[in-house]
């Protein structure tokens, strides 16, 4: 579930991303979750970028968002989404938000889901409570059935089961304190596609030594890819180390079954830390290549 803002555009320009945020006086960062390629926000200076030209951005407060916010233009109208359960720090991102682009434009602020308007003197005064209740309880009512739930976090996609759960006394303020600290203390690794032809090959993880890595114990696809019965995606597990470069490849599912005390944080991802040497012994008794790990080999 979710809650959407949307404030008229009264000016004949539109703003870029810095026009929206600068003025929040947060430490802000760009989330994953963003339409443009995290690592080119810097290097081609997104940030001057009409917000009309962006289908949709992430942005959160450094290492405090849970979920962060997002912002898109559409229909003459800046739009600010933010999915619950959020916590009450990506709240108070977007009523800053809100309020500037409503004191800028002179408008009013209108909330879609309850159709009633706001402004910049009394958005703060918005229910945000409400909104984080419910999704809690949207979790623990789903954790009951057969489809673990997840949190679609600012770094990392937690996936909340009774365990998780339990671990938080069922409390809200305990889910979202530990959901935050998992998006923060350690760096959570994104999966990376080898297509060939249009055909989806193999999907891989990149393990860098001596550092504090979130991986999924079973990695899933993205809604992105679609795949019909008769298809298998193989996962790889890369090794690098930031001095020697190219450590070694293995099959993921031969890396997790020889991993098999994990450190599991909710229902999926554990957390890892290995040097060069360690990554060596694990690489020392793998079995034999087959043609995907050879493939990545050569990728080295």
């Amino acid at each position: 579930m979710s809650t959407t803002f949307t404030v008229k555009n009264t000016k004949n320009e539109i703003l870029t991303v810095n026009d929206l945020i600068s003025k929040t006086s947060l430490p802000l960062v760009i989330g994953r979750n963003s339409t443009i390629d995290f690592k080119d926000w810097v290097d081609k200076n997104h940030y001057n970028t009409k917000i009309n030209l962006i289908n949709n951005f992430n942005i959160g407060i450094e290492n405090e968002s849970l979920r962060g916010v997002n912002l898109f233009y559409e229909n003459n109208l800046y739009n600010l989404k933010i999915n619950s359960p959020a916590n009450r720090d990506d709240w108070k991102l977007a009523k800053n938000i809100l309020a500037n682009l409503s004191s800028y434009l002179s408008t009013d602020i209108y909330n879609v889901e309850e159709k009633k308007y706001y402004n910049l003197h009394n958005i703060g005064k918005f229910n945000q409570e409400n909104e984080i209740d419910e999704g809690i309880e949207v979790l623990k009512r789903v954790s009951k059935g057969n489809v673990v739930p997840t949190i679609p976090g600012f770094n990392l996609t937690l996936f909340v089961d009774e365990d998780y759960l339990k671990k938080c006394s069922y409390n809200k303020d305990e889910i979202l304190l530990l959901s935050t600290k998992f998006q923060w203390d350690a760096y959570a690794a994104n999966p990376g596609y080898l297509v060939k032809k249009d055909v989806l090959v193999a999907g891989y993880y990149v393990l860098s030594s001596r550092l504090e890595t979130y991986l999924p114990k079973s990695p899933i696809l993205p809604d992105d890819y679609k795949l019909d019965n008769s298809q298998k995606v193989h996962w790889i597990i890369m090794f690098r180390d930031e001095i020697e470069g190219h450590i070694g490849v293995m099959d993921y599912e031969e890396f997790i079954s020889k991993n098999y005390n994990l450190d599991l944080i909710d229902g999926n991802n554990f957390k890892i830390i290995l040097d060069v040497n360690q990554m060596r012994k694990i690489l020392k008794f793998k079995k034999a290549k087959n043609k995907i790990i050879e493939i990545f080999e050569k990728m080295k």
